[in-house]
């Protein structure tokens, strides 16, 4: 019996599958464009415009044949010229113009109606892509991105190979003439082959699964180091470094409000109301260009070399790096193009890497620079780490600062250069003179009365006196003073600022007074995350402050903005009261992006060496409680049977082997129930593929026919008639318009019967 129209699955043609493989190509595409998005080697402006326009010819096919031929014939040869051009100016960096060629190749690809070879051209690329940003970014989104195009381009692999040579064409415009978006997804949805979907996903969960064992079992290795060509040109992305102009920290206070830090910590009780994560210290005022940097004087001091390896551990007394409150872990995950400086809360005991990384230890600031700023999130863990709102200075440092301690450095009495001063004179050097300094040494009388005054009251009464004559504001309202010295000028003129002017006139007038001090930028404050339990730093916490030297071996932290915690306000140990909690989806989004930070980025070998020691912990443990509950079952079994038999025993085992039997006869008789009603209720196109009923019919079907044809060889007349009968039965129940109506359990059974006597019968 012929196979009804209204109970076939459909069939896509070879036009459709043709379709069907462009448009998988296309979305391999998007998701390369979408990769691109997060490396700066092709400017974001010109990669929306990639995905815009892919996204158009991907949406209305028919654009692509309206490109002129001579376009198509021009494209080639100005794609060779233009890479050519963009690998030569870039010399030995091959590795921007390389990701801006692949990106090229795929948008030209794209706009093409493609072979069966540049399908798969277009495939290595894309996949070329997602790999190559997943070597040098490690983020979240590659795993999402990946997630999405390995079904993708197994989907299209399958076509390419389904659609091999035999059927060898490339669509052109008459293909998409009646195009229907509607009909086309109709058509796709009907000729979906369930168990095949099936097939795929099982197969799809296997590499994931192989691919999952793979990265716990390799050793861990950083690409970017171990190929040198694969570091990209990462920079400081919110002016964290060795110099910094005035703007580059306020620019985050205007609503930037990203993460740049992420921190766990095994003692959070113990976090600040209001927490320093200091970067960067720097010593040296130069007026010309209004800057605060780190003079090559600190650089000699400090003797910092570049070192190479996972960890590196204060050589300093321990009493320095331990003294107060202190925490015994912090895990700490800073954001890629933040900067090369490490956000760090305190002196501490030991840092920690999950890869071998070069750095810059500068352990008399405590300072520690990365050699080169990271594109990738980066993630450190600090052991012992101090929460003093004062730093020990090292009995080398100490000496020298005692030498200067209370004598301002007035740089033009002096002659000569500030660059040329020694440290610790660049920590009391004034760089002002004239009406400048008249003026700052005007404000410094006003602050101590002339009195000598300790540092601590200094500091007190110089916070005080910035306060009452300039108030917070991230604009000042003047124009920039293009000769010199916008700190002193902004001093003189102004009466808002933000933390980099406060941070900076409170330098000038501790300097003026004699007292050391020096600039210190990074972040402060932080929020809470509930859903992970780690404290969040976002950009717009940038900020900038003070550390004075106090004549008796300390470093004060003092911050002079208004409104912001110092040595003089409330700095009560517990975060739960003043810290803020993240909620919502952003913060579960977050929350998720820590989990992959954690798991993935700084997944190294202590965490391989925990997961093994785990899994086989897991293992003899199942193994032992396994095997001891056999033991003790068959024991309690034998104990039972050796009790000796009673009536009560015998109708136990009986009601016991009748309750089971009553329990398979009705699970049996709602897995019948529930089959029937999933016949009865499909319908429409493809039901054949749904309907259990059928499904069972036609396996039956497919043995019953060769017993029939060999019954038909030996039987005749009556004794044909059941084999006659059961086989019509048969190809109604499976082409038949309801086979749920007629009782289908009969009619298999009796065809199982005839197959076994035809069976016995043969043999």
């Amino acid at each position: 019996m012929p196979t009804s129209p209204a109970t076939s699955r459909v069939r896509l043609n070879q036009d459709e599958l043709h379709q069907l493989k462009w448009f998988l190509g296309q979305l391999l595409s998007l998701i390369s464009m979408w990769a691109l998005w997060s490396l700066e080697s092709i400017p974001g402006g010109l990669i929306f415009l990639f995905f815009v326009g892919i996204s158009v010819v991907t949406v209305m096919p028919s654009l692509v044949a309206r490109i002129p031929g001579a376009v198509n014939k021009a494209a080639t040869p100005a794609l060779i010229i233009i890479i050519a051009v963009d690998f030569i100016l870039h010399g030995a960096n091959f590795l921007d113009p390389m990701i801006r060629m692949v990106g090229f190749l795929t948008l030209y690809r794209s706009f093409q109606f493609r072979k069966r070879r540049e399908d798969l051209q277009l495939l290595l690329l894309t996949l070329f892509t997602l790999i190559i940003v997943g070597v040098l970014l490690i983020s979240l989104s590659f795993a999402v991105q990946m997630l999405i195009f390995t079904p993708i381009a197994m989907g299209q692999l399958f076509l390419v190979n389904l659609l091999d040579s035999s059927h060898e064409r490339i669509l052109d415009g008459d293909d998409w003439q009646n195009f229907s978006w509607p009909r086309f997804l109709s058509r796709m949805r009907h000729g979906l082959d369930f168990r095949l979907l099936a097939s795929a996903g099982v197969l799809f969960a296997i590499v994931v699964g192989i691919s999952t064992v793979i990265f716990i079992s390799l050793p861990r290795i950083k690409m970017d180091q171990a190929l040198p060509f694969l570091q990209l040109q990462a920079g400081a992305g919110i002016g964290f470094s060795d110099t910094i102009s005035y703007g580059d920290v306020s620019e985050l206070l205007n609503g930037d409000d990203r993460p740049a830090l992420r921190v766990e910590v095994s003692e959070p009780d113990k976090i600040p109301t209001r927490p320093y994560w200091r970067m960067v210290v720097l010593d040296q005022y130069d007026p010309i260009d209004s800057t605060f940097r780190v003079s090559t004087a600190s650089r000699q001091f400090t003797n910092t070399r570049l070192q190479e390896g996972y960890r590196y551990t204060n050589m300093d007394t321990p009493q320095r790096y331990l003294s107060g409150n202190t925490v015994d872990e912090m895990r700490l995950y800073l954001e890629g193009n933040v900067s090369s400086y490490l956000p760090l809360i305190g002196p501490f005991e030991t840092i920690r890497f999950p890869q071998r990384v070069k750095f810059f230890a500068g352990e008399d600031f405590n300072v520690f620079e990365l050699d080169l700023p990271t594109a990738t999130a980066f993630g450190y863990s600090l052991n012992n780490v101090a929460l003093s709102e004062a730093m020990q200075a090292s009995q080398r440092e100490a000496r020298l600062l005692n030498r200067v301690y209370g004598k301002p450095m007035i740089v033009a009495e002096r002659g000569g250069s500030i660059r040329d001063l020694n440290y610790p004179e660049t920590t009391v050097a004034v760089p002002a003179e004239g009406e400048n300094l008249e003026f700052l040494q005007a404000a410094v009388e006003e602050i101590t009365g002339g009195e000598k005054l300790s540092a601590i009251e200094f500091n007190r009464r110089a916070i005080e006196w910035l306060q009452n004559h300039y108030s917070y504001a991230l604009k000042t309202g003047l124009p920039r003073n293009d000769r010199s010295d916008n700190l002193v000028h902004w001093m003189r003129n102004a009466e808002t600022g933000w933390c980099e002017h406060f941070s900076g006139a409170f330098i000038m007038l501790a300097r003026t007074a004699g007292y050391p001090s020096r600039a210190v930028a990074g972040f402060a404050g932080a929020s809470w995350n509930d859903y992970e339990d780690y404290f969040v730093i976002r950009n717009r916490m940038a900020h900038a402050w003070v550390e004075v030297y106090d004549g008796n071996g300390r470093w004060l932290r003092v911050d002079p903005t208004p409104q912001a915690s110092s040595l003089f306000g409330s700095a009560e140990m517990g975060f739960e009261s003043s810290i803020q909690t993240e909620s919502g989806w952003s913060a579960w989004l977050d929350s998720v992006r820590m989990v992959w930070y954690r798991r993935v980025i700084n997944f190294d070998q202590d965490d391989q060496e925990e997961i093994a020691h785990n899994i086989r912990e897991m293992s003899v443990s199942a193994f032992k409680n396994f095997r001891d509950g056999l033991t003790a079952k068959w024991e309690a079994f034998k104990s039972w049977l050796t009790e000796g038999w009673s009536l009560q025993k015998i109708r136990d085992i009986a009601l016991a082997v009748l309750a089971i039997c009553a329990t398979l006869l009705a699970l049996r008789g709602l897995y019948l129930a529930f089959i029937t009603w999933r016949s009865a209720h499909a319908k429409g196109q493809g039901r054949t593929a749904n309907d259990p009923i059928r499904r069972k019919a036609g396996r039956v079907l497919a043995r019953f026919r060769p017993a029939y044809a060999n019954a038909q060889n030996k039987l005749n007349g009556s004794d044909l008639d059941p084999w006659r009968a059961t086989y019509e039965e048969l190809l109604l129940l499976r082409f038949g318009e309801t086979p749920g109506a007629r009782s289908w359990k009969s009619t298999l059974k009796s065809a199982r019967r005839l197959m076994r006597a035809g069976v016995k019968s043969a043999s």
